[in-house]
C-alpha cells in the first residue's frame, strides 16, 4: 500500500502548530488501536461527557488527545487556509492525497454507528483508507484516497465537497451528516483509542469528476414564524388543535435559510448543554453555515443575555409533536398519532362513561376460551446445551411472542434468520400446510433477498465454473432462465433445486419476502393485520430492529425502540404468531463469552418484549474480540468455550447462546456448523417432522 504521509501533533491542541513528527496510515492505525495510554484518556473523556456534559468534555479532549493533519505534511501549521494561501505554500510542505470526512453526532441522525460504520468501511467508491470513532464515541472518522493528485488547499476543499456529497447522497437521502468544517486542509484531526478501527490495503481511490456538488438554490422565504406565533399567542383559547392547524397549512420553517440566523442560535442556548446538537441538526439544513461556525456563535451567544420569541416557538411546537425544524410540505395534513395521542380532548357528550371505557375489565375471561387462541410455538432444526452437556434443549420460535436474534454487524444474524424462514416454510410444503412465512428486508433488496434464499435452497457450495461467487450464478439465471456460469456436470443437479424453491416456497406464497425500507412500524402492524385476514401467517421475520422506525417520532432513539418492540409485541400476541427480529449488538459486546442483551445497540429496555433472546458470534471475526486474540485465549473462558467446540479465527462455527428463554431454560449454548459459500447454518438436531431438507447462503460475509 503506498505510504501517504502527514503531519503528527503531540497535545494538546493548543499547541499544534509545530508538528512532532510525520506518520503513516499505517503507523496511526498502530496507535490509535494498541496504545494504552491513549485508551484511558479516550475512556475519560467520554466518562466527563456523560457525567459533566459538553463543555468540559471538549475542553479535556482538545488537552488529552494527540491529532493529525491528514491532508499533508506542514513544517508549521496556521489556523486556517486563507493564511496559509495568503503566505503561499511556507507552511505545507507536501499533499497526501488524502481527505478527511467528519461524520458527528450520529445517533441523532436516526443512523445506526455500526450499520453505517460497516457500510462505509465496504464502500469503495469513497477510497476509504481508515475508518474509526470519534473521541465522543457517537461519531466515525474516514481517511480517503482521491484518485487526482490534489493541487493545493483550494483543490483539497473541491474534492472534499465532492466526497461530501457523496456520502450524503448515499448514506442519509437529504440530511447532511458529514461535518462541513473538513473543507479546510489545515484542520486537526483528534486521534481517539479505538481497537476496531479498520484500515483498508485496497486500490481504490474516490473520483470527484464522477460525483460534482450540486448548485444549491435557495427556496423562497415561507410565512413569517413571528405573524403566527402572535396569532397564537392572541388565541389560545382555540386549543393545541389550532396550533397544530395553522403550522401544518403554513408550512412554517424556521431552518436557518428561512429566518434570522441568530436569533436561531440565541432561542437553542435557552436549552442548556443539549441545545447545542439540537442546533447542529437544525443548521444541517443549511449549506450557509458550517458545524465551526455554529460552535463559534453559539459561544458568543451564550455570553449574552438576550432571548428571542423564536426559542418560545420551538419549544412550543415540539411540546405537541410537531417539528418545525424540517422542511414541510404547504398542503394541509391530518394530525400524526403521536400529536393526536397529545391532544387533550375536551369531556363532551361523546366521551365514554368509565362503564362504557372499563366494561371489559367487569367481565370474567373463559379459561377454555383462552386456551384454544393459544399457539403452540414453532420448533427449530438447532438444539442447545448446557456447558456440562447434561441438559439439551430444541430452539423454540414461541407464538404470540418476540424473538431477538442478536449479534455485532457481519456475526450471521441475518442469514439464521432466512434459515429458519426456510424451515418453517419447508415444513409446510412437505405437510401440504397453507400456513405463510413473511420474511421482511429492510436494507437487502428483493431480488438480493430472493437469492439468497435460493442460494440456501440448492446448497451447492461451488455452483460458478469462473470461480465467482454463488450470488453471481443466481443473478444471472434470474436474468436469462439458464445457468449459464454454472458447471455443466452440476446443471442437472441444481435446475430442479431451483424450480421446487419457485413453485413450492415463492410462487405458491408460503415464503413471502418483501423489501420495506419505507414501512415505519405503525404501518407494518397495521400491515400484518390486514394480512392476517388474507392468509394463514405461520410466522414474521423482520430484518432488522434497528432499521425500523415510527413514523414523526421527535423523541430519542432508545425510547422509539422501545415502543416499536412494544408495538410488536401486541401484534404478535394479537395475531398469536412468532415475530422474530434480528437486532444489532454494539461495540461493547467484547468477545463470545461477553456478550448479553444489554449490548443491543440503541435499545433502553427492549430485552423485556422478548420471550426468547438468541446472541451470535461468528468464529472467524476474531477482529471483533476486544483486546485481540491472544488476550481473549488467555481467559478462562475464552479457553473453555474453544474447549467445547468454538474453533476461533477459522471460519465455520457460529457460537449462539440463549440469553433469554422464557418457558425454558436460559444461558444454553450451541455451536452451529455454517457453510461460508451459502450461508447454509447446518442443522443439529431433529424434531417430531423428521428431516427437513438442508439449507443455505453465499458469501463468506453472510451477515
Amino acid at each position: 500500500m503506498e505510504k501517504e504521509i502527514f503531519s503528527y501533533y503531540r497535545p494538546p491542541i493548543s499547541s499544534a502548530t509545530i508538528p512532532t513528527e510525520s506518520l503513516s496510515l499505517e503507523e496511526v492505525y498502530r496507535r490509535i488501536t494498541t496504545d494504552r495510554t491513549l485508551q484511558d484518556n479516550t475512556e475519560t473523556i467520554r466518562t466527563l461527557l456523560h457525567l459533566e456534559g459538553e463543555d468540559r468534555y471538549r475542553e479535556e479532549k482538545k488537552r488529552l488527545l494527540p491529532s493529525v493533519t491528514f491532508g499533508g505534511v506542514f513544517d508549521y501549521r496556521s489556523n486556517s487556509s486563507k493564511t496559509l494561501q495568503e503566505k503561499g505554500k511556507e507552511g505545507l510542505l507536501s499533499l497526501s492525497g488524502l481527505i478527511t470526512i467528519d461524520i458527528d453526532h450520529i445517533s441523532q441522525t436516526g443512523l445506526s454507528l455500526e450499520e453505517l460504520r460497516d457500510k462505509l468501511s465496504r464502500d469503495r467508491g469513497t477510497g476509504v483508507r481508515l475508518i474509526f470513532v470519534s473521541p465522543s464515541g457517537d461519531g466515525l472518522k474516514l481517511v480517503c484516497k482521491s484518485a487526482v493528485p490534489i493541487r493545493d488547499s483550494s483543490h483539497y476543499e473541491e474534492v472534499f465537497q465532492s466526497l461530501r456529497h457523496y456520502i450524503n447522497s448515499g448514506y442519509s437521502g437529504e440530511t447532511e451528516i458529514v461535518d462541513r468544517s473538513g473543507k479546510d486542509v489545515t484542520r486537526l484531526c483528534l486521534l481517539p483509542f479505538d481497537s476496531q478501527a479498520i484500515l483498508r490495503d485496497w486500490t481504490d481511490t474516490f473520483h470527484p469528476e464522477l460525483h460534482p456538488v450540486p448548485t444549491y438554490k435557495p427556496e423562497p422565504p415561507r410565512e413569517d414564524y413571528s405573524r403566527l406565533l402572535q396569532e397564537w399567542e392572541n388565541s389560545q383559547e382555540d386549543g393545541v388543535e389550532e396550533i397544530v392547524r395553522r403550522v401544518e397549512e403554513s408550512g412554517v420553517d424556521i431552518a436557518p435559510e428561512y429566518s434570522d440566523y441568530i436569533p436561531l442560535v440565541y432561542s437553542f442556548t435557552a436549552l442548556g448543554d443539549r441545545g447545542l446538537p439540537l442546533l447542529h441538526r437544525v443548521c444541517q439544513l443549511s449549506p450557509k453555515y458550517s458545524r465551526e461556525d455554529t460552535d463559534r456563535d453559539w459561544e458568543e451567544c451564550r455570553k449574552s443575555s438576550q432571548t428571542q420569541d423564536i426559542g418560545y416557538f420551538v419549544n412550543l411546537c415540539k411540546r405537541w409533536g410537531i417539528d418545525v425544524s424540517r422542511r414541510r410540505e404547504t398542503a394541509r395534513r391530518e394530525p400524526t398519532s403521536t400529536q393526536a395521542e397529545k391532544v387533550p380532548q375536551k369531556a363532551g357528550k361523546d366521551s365514554p362513561t368509565p362503564e362504557e371505557k372499563f366494561k371489559e375489565y367487569l367481565s370474567v375471561q373463559d379459561l377454555r376460551e383462552l386456551a384454544s387462541r393459544k399457539q403452540e410455538g414453532i420448533p427449530t432444526r438447532y438444539e442447545f446445551k448446557d456447558k456440562e452437556d447434561r441438559k439439551r434443549e430444541t430452539l423454540v420460535l414461541p407464538s404470540g411472542a418476540l424473538t431477538l436474534v442478536c449479534g455485532r454487524s457481519s456475526h450471521g444474524k441475518t442469514r439464521l434468520l432466512q434459515n429458519l424462514a426456510l424451515q418453517i416454510a419447508t415444513r409446510e410444503a412437505e405437510t401440504g400446510g397453507e400456513g405463510a412465512v413473511l420474511y421482511f428486508s429492510f436494507e437487502e433488496s428483493l431480488l438480493d433477498a430472493v437469492i439468497r434464499f435460493a442460494n440456501i435452497w440448492v446448497d451447492e457450495k461451488k455452483l460458478s465454473a469462473f470461480g465467482t461467487n454463488n450470488t453471481e450464478v443466481l443473478l444471472d439465471y434470474y436474468k436469462t432462465g439458464k445457468l449459464n456460469k454454472a458447471p455443466k456436470d452440476t446443471r442437472t443437479r441444481v435446475l430442479p433445486r431451483l424450480s421446487s424453491f419457485e413453485e413450492n416456497l415463492y410462487n405458491s406464497g408460503r415464503l413471502r419476502i418483501y423489501y420495506t425500507p419505507d414501512l415505519h412500524s405503525g404501518e407494518l402492524c397495521t400491515l400484518l393485520d390486514y394480512l392476517s385476514t388474507k392468509m394463514k401467517i405461520k410466522a414474521v421475520f423482520l430484518d432488522y430492529v434497528q432499521a425500523i422506525y415510527k413514523e414523526k417520532y421527535q423523541r430519542d432513539r432508545r425510547e422509539e425502540l422501545r415502543e416499536i418492540c412494544k408495538e410488536l409485541n401486541k401484534t404478535a400476541v394479537s395475531l398469536q404468531v412468532p415475530i422474530i427480529l434480528s437486532a444489532q449488538l454494539n461495540r461493547e459486546a467484547p468477545n463470545p463469552t461477553g456478550m448479553s442483551g444489554d449490548n443491543i445497540a440503541e435499545s433502553a429496555d427492549i430485552t423485556r418484549y422478548a420471550n426468547t433472546i438468541l446472541l451470535l458470534w461468528d468464529s472467524v471475526k476474531v477482529r471483533d474480540i476486544k483486546d485481540g486474540l491472544s488476550s481473549y485465549l488467555k481467559t478462562q473462558e475464552g479457553q473453555e468455550v474453544v474447549k467445547r467446540g468454538l474453533p476461533l479465527s477459522i471460519p465455520g462455527t457460529l457460537y449462539a447462546v440463549l440469553a433469554k428463554n422464557r418457558g425454558g431454560t436460559p444461558d444454553l449454548e450451541a455451536f452451529l456448523e455454517v457453510v461460508p459459500e451459502t450461508g447454509k447454518v447446518v442443522e443439529n438436531a431433529k424434531t417430531e417432522d423428521g428431516d427437513l431438507p438442508l439449507d443455505i447462503s453465499e458469501s463468506p460475509e453472510y451477515d
